[in-house]
């Protein structure tokens, strides 16, 4: 099981807003549009999909996947993208073949591991569902902590 840091897991009450980041609107949409392999493009960490029109604009196939507790969310993803198709799965254990993906974008997604095993074991998965020389757009959440540089 995935072990998430509280001051960014909400669980339900985590709310973005319905607009695609306009970083991946704008340049993350242009880097994966440029470099994309065949297969389909992926949103990993998909939550309620305010990032999918950027990628179902690229054309072709788009999945998504996210774990069980952000049930509630990808629903709302589910009845406003009906093109794209969504799976459960934990960062750990990607349901995709290796070498399956054209592309990916995991936005605001991987700081939610806070165990170096699981950390580990997300790059290790995202590795093998991309096809070689598929790009990979990601950001992670940043928090000041106290003490910390």
């Amino acid at each position: 099981m995935e072990t998430r840091h509280e001051a960014w897991w909400g669980q339900g009450a985590y709310h973005l807003g319905g607009a695609p980041s306009p970083h991946v609107a704008n340049g993350g949409a242009k880097f994966l549009g440029k470099y994309r392999q065949p297969g389909p493009l992926a949103d990993i960490g998909v939550w309620q999909g305010r990032n999918l029109p950027a990628l179902l604009s690229l054309s072709g196939e788009v999945v998504a996947t996210d774990t069980l507790e952000a049930a509630g969310a990808v629903a709302e993803a589910r009845q406003k993208h009906k093109a794209v198709q969504f799976f459960t799965a934990p960062l750990t254990a990607l349901p995709f073949k290796g070498g399956a993906l054209g592309g990916a974008l995991s936005w605001r997604v991987l700081h939610n591991l806070t165990n170096a095993r699981e950390q580990a074991a997300a790059w290790y998965e995202l590795n093998r569902v991309l096809a070689p020389d598929a790009p990979l757009v990601i950001a992670v959440r940043t928090e000041p902590q106290p003490g910390h540089l």
